[in-house]
């Protein structure tokens, strides 16, 4: 937890340094993408492979491993930094995103209770799952 806020803060020193934004890998093997609409609490997670061996297959579990384990996180905090700096608007909404985020790693952190008041498949539909 003390690493993500520390990587909060650093965000917000770096974001007025002239960094370039990450560029994209050239000869990617694929990629994975996540869409949501706010409103209903639908998402999508697209996953688009172009090569198909042994070593692909390991590499995208591995990160998908480190996904599900917050390893990632400064990828996350870095991609939201770049985006930030487009307008003063999307600074604030980055910090919005910064902030939602640590208080979801409090509430884990705290222990989720056993009987949940709300079910997550109340809040994120899973209706486009097949």
């Amino acid at each position: 937890m003390l690493d993500l806020i520390k990587s909060i803060y650093r965000f917000f020193l770096s974001r007025n340094k002239n960094k370039e934004e990450p560029a994209l890998i050239e000869d990617a093997c694929g990629e994975v993408r996540f869409s949501w609409d706010s409103q209903t609490g639908s998402f999508k997670v697209y996953v688009d492979i172009y090569d198909f061996n042994q070593n692909d297959a390991a590499t995208l579990g591995l990160l998908l491993h480190h996904l599900t384990q917050g390893d990632l996180d400064q990828y996350f905090i870095e991609a939201l930094r770049c985006w930030s700096e487009e307008s003063t608007e999307s600074l604030t909404h980055a910090a919005d995103v910064l902030d939602a985020w640590h208080l979801f790693r409090l509430n884990d952190e705290a222990g989720a209770p056993e009987d949940l008041a709300v079910s997550p498949s109340n809040v994120f539909s899973d209706k486009n799952i097949p």
